[in-house]
């Protein structure tokens, strides 16, 4: 489910490589909490570190002010930037350029370089229409400032002038509106939130002026983010030196003066927030105050309404997390869209969104994901009706259509690069986006200047997914992947089974515990290998299909034959163990169902990764829609190799279960079965699918592949 590729090459640009939140800028990096242990991003610190050394610059995250790889001529991320881009007047996109820009379906009304809106470095942005006139402004977060910019009309736009920051410099600036009231914060130490009133801008005569606060409110020092929920006319504050850095809540019903509200850190740092009045499928839920937080490893979700006494509902990791960044809410409240800043750089996928079911507030779903065509980080993004608005670092501006995302299924109509000469994984480019504007203008906050497009989505369609020739190392590399999964999961599968043997016979105390702590240290050695494999056959050139990355295949072959165990089990899988002493007809046929429904898992495995092999060096499997067949060959089973497996497994159950009560000796999913062996085998059938979605970055549909019928039998992760 890739989107459209850039049809045009692309040079390599140097750069740092240095993730948002650990350049030189004159800010402190603030890491993430030591306890969600975050070791590949202290890893990429190290690195930032050792570039900046060998640029003459300091290694410490802390530099002095202004101190940043632009003043070397290098090009990093998250708020380094890669100097100024020219300014461009108008330009219609034909033939894959609106101007020097690479674009799809969205025209260019204006490009402003950084030096020309205050210079600095470029970061987040955000919009204002005055409700009298019409008049339509964007705002955008500098290092040294904030600049104001009349876009009503998107050809001729104006630079009104500069708020200097009331802290000292650092690229990230964060502003939201409410009330014709622009909020400003900053990472900057003291510099407090200002408020501005916008109305100011509407009479000024010689522009580019120096701006005011209207007022300040000290109650934090820094803040990495603000959000507002405009129905009630609240703030939270978000990334700062209070509140432990979770939601710090503002009544700002009176802009003029704020007031500290409440505070919620039972969950530590929020990088961002969304906080809305919920009016979505949740009943119990329906006209409270929700906020949706990015909170470094998950998407935690807390019930603000009372703000003395904030809830949290639900807090939910996922598969292949890196950071966990920013995300927002389908217009019906039923889909949260969330972007990830590192899965990229540790997974070596493409640009990534996660497509989380937030129907049930306390239990969210992550299950889809939107994968793009390139091999860039996504930062931010925002959702108007049908479209999602993106801004993938160094491939700038992405229009995703929603049309289908119940179906877990979102592709490209258009896009507007800002950064024309990089395509990477890298962090400087397009930090923000705005798209909000009755007018349909965009606009783009990046780091090199500001972009005023004009999407032109009329007739758009998508185009289908690029065909991806993976050259022979790349394939290696699969291949590599492909037997290391099918090792771990084999693994965890044999220590199942001895689990529960053991348990049975009084070796071991706790089943749940000896499931998921691996005493022998087998399931790690084969994790190890796999990253082992991965260093030695993937690094330099690694795949862009069919390679989500080791870590990502690892935990997938773990979580779930752990997942499947208590699908059989039950959620306390030592409560349901058979002593062998008492029962040994019970011991024994729960040790057999375990042992031998693992070789049913092994065959599925071989027969779709063979498939896969098979496509990868013939070239007919190009993309992930001719990846996801595969799922087809296991059905058919040409070489009855699955048949052959399962009843051998089936007929385990009558020869060694024969006289026990299954639904007392299996209390988990299967209780009440007309045939236990077949159900134990969908149960089987769902963890399966669910683990090749996430291995190979695919969305079939495993409520259907499970027993064939879309009954609810097997919903995502």
């Amino acid at each position: 489910m890739s989107s459209t590729r850039v049809e045009h090459p692309e040079p390599h640009t140097p750069t740092c490589g240095v993730p948002e939140g650990m350049q030189s800028s004159g800010t402190p990096w603030r890491p993430p909490h030591a306890s969600r242990g975050h070791a590949h991003l202290r890893w990429t610190a190290l690195l930032a570190g050792l570039c900046a050394l060998a640029l003459g610059l300091p290694s410490s995250p802390v530099g002095a002010a202004g101190s940043s790889c632009e003043s070397a001529g290098c090009r990093h991320g998250g708020g380094g930037g890669g100097g100024a881009i020219p300014t461009e007047p108008a330009a219609v996109c034909a033939g894959g350029f609106a101007g020097s820009f690479p674009c799809r379906n969205v025209d260019l009304g204006y490009w402003f370089s950084i030096d020309d809106i205050g210079g600095g470095v470029g970061s987040d942005i955000w919009g204002w229409r005055h409700g009298g006139s019409g008049r339509e402004f964007a705002i955008m977060g500098r290092s040294t400032g904030t600049a104001f910019v009349e876009v009503t009309d998107p050809t001729a736009p104006v630079y009104l002038g500069d708020l200097p920051p009331t802290g000292g410099d650092s690229v990230w600036h964060d502003i939201k509106v409410y009330a014709d009231h622009a909020f400003i914060v900053s990472e900057a130490g003291g510099h407090g939130m200002q408020v501005f009133d916008l109305s100011g801008l509407l009479g000024i005569g010689a522009p580019p002026v120096t701006l005011a606060p209207t007022t300040h409110f000290p109650g934090f020092g820094n803040a990495h983010n603000i959000a507002i929920n405009e129905a009630t006319g609240f703030a939270y504050a978000v990334g700062t030196n209070e509140c432990d850095g979770g939601l710090y809540m503002i009544d700002i019903s009176t802009p003029a003066a704020p007031v500290l509200a409440g505070c919620f850190d039972a969950d530590g740092y929020t990088h961002d927030v969304q906080c809305v009045t919920y009016a979505g499928p949740d009943a119990a839920h329906v006209g409270s105050e929700i906020c949706f937080a990015a909170n470094e490893d998950s998407l935690t979700i807390v019930d603000v309404t009372v703000k003395g006494a904030p809830v949290q509902l639900s807090r939910t990791d996922y598969a292949g997390r890196g950071y966990t960044h920013q995300g927002w809410l389908t217009d019906d409240h039923v889909w949260f869209l969330l972007d990830d800043e590192s899965d990229e750089l540790g997974n070596k996928h493409n640009a990534r969104t996660y497509l989380v079911d937030v129907s049930d507030l306390d239990a969210p779903l992550f299950g889809s994901t939107y994968t793009g065509g390139l091999p860039v980080i996504d930062h931010n993004q925002y959702v108007v009706g049908s479209v999602l608005y993106q801004a993938h670092y160094t491939a700038g501006l992405r229009l995703v259509d929603l049309t289908d995302v119940a179906l877990g299924s979102l592709c490209e109509l258009g896009y507007f690069d800002t950064l024309p000469t990089s395509n990477e994984r890298k962090f400087n480019g397009a930090w923000s986006v705005y798209p909000f504007f009755p007018s349909g203008t965009v606009v783009v906050g990046a780091n090199e200047g500001m972009a005023i497009t004009i999407p032109d989505l009329g007739g758009a369609a998508c185009l289908p997914d690029p065909p991806i020739i993976q050259n022979n190392r790349q394939v290696k590399c699969v291949e590599a992947m492909n037997k290391s999964g099918i090792k771990v999961a084999k693994t965890q599968g044999k220590e199942n089974s001895r689990c529960v043997k053991d348990a049975g016979r009084g070796i071991v105390l706790d089943a749940d515990a000896c499931v998921t702590g691996d005493l022998k240290e087998k399931v790690l050695k084969a994790t190890a290998n796999t990253l082992k494999q991965e260093t030695k056959r993937c690094v330099g050139d690694p795949p862009t299909l069919g390679y989500p990355g080791g870590a990502t295949v690892n935990t997938a072959a773990v979580d779930e034959q752990q997942a499947l165990m208590h699908d059989v089990f039950g959620p306390a899988i030592d409560a349901a163990i058979i002593p062998s002493l008492s029962d040994p007809t019970g011991a024994g046929c729960q040790a057999d169902v375990v042992k031998f429904y693992d070789k049913v898992v092994q065959a599925r495995m071989k027969e779709f990764l063979s498939c896969k092999k098979a496509g990868l060096k013939d070239d007919s499997i190009v993309n992930q829609a001719t990846l996801d067949p595969c799922f087809d060959a296991v059905l058919a089973d040409a070489k009855a190799k699955v048949l052959k497996a399962t009843t051998k497994f089936a007929g385990r159950v009558t020869s060694k279960c024969a006289g026990v009560d299954l639904d007392a000796a299996f209390p988990g999913a299967c209780i009440g079965a007309g045939s236990f062996a077949s159900c134990v085998d969908e149960r089987g059938m769902c963890r399966f699918c669910l683990m090749l979605n996430v291995m190979d970055d695919l969305a079939h549909d495993c409520d259907v592949f499970d027993d064939t019928l879309a009954n609810g039998s097997c919903p995502p992760p």
